[in-house]
């Protein structure tokens, strides 16, 4: 038995393929925490609710940020602003990211995608639509964490709340 863990889930998904294990094995999703988890977690660390809503709010269930949040409210910093600013550095990592799209028609369906994430909450892969494009874009949005592929689905999701809502910027000031 084989045990394989990865945040990777493009890789993941070539190995799950290639390896043809679809009829030989199970494919798990560890998300992020459930909201539940996260009001009791906040709880414990003092903070009021319009925090923890802020908080479920902006960046839902992501660990490494909520520990962040945590962290900056212990030092005098706004649970809010520090909210804020992860959706704006995501925001900042994502536009980079998009103006170093040279083919105008990638840079089109990255637009498409992110669009069809912010209004239906995933994209759905299908073999009919730009089967290439799609690769080459899974590829580096999941090198830099700003998507997660769930792949017996193939579902494209954003990454993290913070994420999700720097989407809907790059939505709005397109």
């Amino acid at each position: 038995h084989i045990v394989l863990a990865t945040s990777d889930s493009y890789f993941i998904e070539d190995i799950y393929n290639s390896a043809k294990l679809e009829k030989t094995s199970e494919f798990f999703l560890l998300d992020h925490f459930e909201k539940q988890d996260v009001d009791n977690w906040l709880e414990k660390e003092s903070f009021k609710d319009q925090e923890i809503e802020t908080v479920w709010d902006y960046v839902g269930g992501c660990p490494w940020e909520i520990r962040q949040i945590i962290e900056k409210k212990k030092k005098g910093k706004s649970v809010k602003q520090t909210c804020i600013d992860f959706v704006d550095d995501k925001y900042g990592k994502i536009s980079e990211f998009r103006f170093s799209i040279d083919e105008k028609e990638l840079k089109n369906e990255f637009d498409r995608i992110i669009k069809i994430i912010v209004e239906k909450g995933c994209y759905i892969r299908n073999d009919d639509e730009n089967t290439k494009l799609v690769k080459k874009l899974l590829t580096g949005c999941i090198e830099l964490d700003i998507w997660f592929y769930i792949v017996n689905k193939h579902q494209i999701i954003a990454n993290s709340k913070s994420i999700y809502h720097a989407f809907r910027k790059i939505c709005q000031t397109r």
